[in-house]
């Protein structure tokens, strides 16, 4: 059996993350309740990217976490229902539901189907319940076949794309109205699929994050491999440095093949040189974090040395944050700062620093 075939569903994938019309979240979250009774086969389908493989692990994820046994079979490239061997089949009808991904690709490669028409008789016989997950675009041929094999799907869902509606709904619960206006037209329409829409969303999301400076994972990661590469450089050009002598010193005593072994050397270090010289250079251009994402950095980092060398200091950073920001709002109240008529719009944004440094701390 192939290693892909028999696995278990992913865990990330869970029911309360799933976006969908209103309408058939609460159908599913129906389902689940009553475990699914009185259907002996459910087929989940949709257009590609709009959430059939993601729905099908959540809904085994929901019934593992009620105690349910759940068997997931996962078809991709090759497979055919004939590699699962007669251990894993036997242990297929001792579960309380079968699970089933891209049954499209396993009726596209089945050489023979009247096992696997055998096999779903059987669930049925030993009442378990079977759900799949399938394209409902796909070539005749293949829609043929898999029409006769899973002949009578005892419920059909049919997962459209997300309404427009809902898409702008969902973007303004994480971006701001401002970039909301300006992307819009990106993140609606038909032929975007849900996949489509979801890694839109997410670049703007992290784009905003880097903007606002509120990206301090990412600002760390970055420095961090920022520094392990300029380390790597250093230490590169030093054993360039070190070999020169040595190669001086070969030739010099017409030791030519030892020269030539050197050479080869000093060829390789200066092709990883140039490597880590072009990875640097990316990692410096991308992405870039603001000047205010660094501020940011910059106090978090603050704060996070003075909790590791003071005892007494884990009491004393709220304070430090709290009287940091009485001071920032007193100032946005002063009379006199306004009526100089100075654009409150960096001192808004040094409060919103801080205040996100309190929640990051709590």
């Amino acid at each position: 059996m192939k290693h892909t075939l028999y696995t278990i569903p992913d865990p990330e994938k869970q029911l309360l993350s799933f976006k969908a019309i209103t309408n058939i979240i609460k159908l599913i979250r129906d389902l689940i309740a009553n475990r699914f009774e009185g259907y002996s086969s459910i087929k989940i389908q949709s257009e590609p990217g709009n959430g059939n493989s993601y729905l099908l692990h959540a809904i085994a994820n929901s019934l593992k976490k009620k105690g349910l046994s759940i068997a997931f079979l996962n078809f991709k490239g090759n497979d055919q229902f004939s590699d699962l061997t007669p251990y894993h089949l036997n242990q297929l009808m001792n579960c309380h539901y079968v699970f089933m991904d891209n049954v499209e690709l396993l009726m596209a490669n089945e050489k023979d189907p009247n096992k696997l028409i055998e096999f779903i008789d059987d669930l049925e016989r030993k009442d378990i319940t079977l759900i799949y997950a399938c394209h409902s675009s796909e070539i005749q041929v293949t829609v043929k076949a898999m029409n006769e094999v899973f002949s009578s799907p005892s419920l059909i869902i049919n997962l459209p794309p997300i309404s427009d509606q809902e898409r702008i709904k969902w973007a303004e619960s994480y971006l701001e109205q401002i970039v909301i206006n300006r992307i819009q037209k990106n993140l609606i329409g038909e032929k975007l699929s849900n996949a489509e829409f979801l890694k839109k969303l997410d670049y703007h999301i992290k784009k905003q994050e880097i903007i606002l400076g509120t990206n301090y994972e990412e600002i760390r990661e970055q420095y961090i491999e920022l520094k392990k590469q300029e380390l790597l450089l250093l230490k590169n050009k030093l054993a360039i440095l070190e070999l020169e002598p040595l190669k001086l010193s070969a030739i010099s005593k017409q030791e030519y093949e030892l020269a030539a072994k050197l050479r080869g050397q000093e060829r390789e270090l200066l092709a990883a040189n140039d490597k880590m010289l072009d990875e640097l250079t990316r990692l410096k251009i991308s992405p870039k974090p603001s000047k205010k994402a660094m501020e940011v950095y910059v106090y978090f980092s603050s704060l996070v040395n003075f909790i590791t060398n003071k005892d007494d200091s884990l009491q004393m950073v709220p304070h430090y944050i709290e009287k940091e920001l009485l001071t920032l709002q007193k100032k946005k109240s002063d009379p006199d700062y306004n009526s100089l008529g100075k654009h409150t719009e960096e001192l808004d944004n040094e409060i919103s620093r801080w205040e996100s440094l309190l929640i990051q701390y709590v």
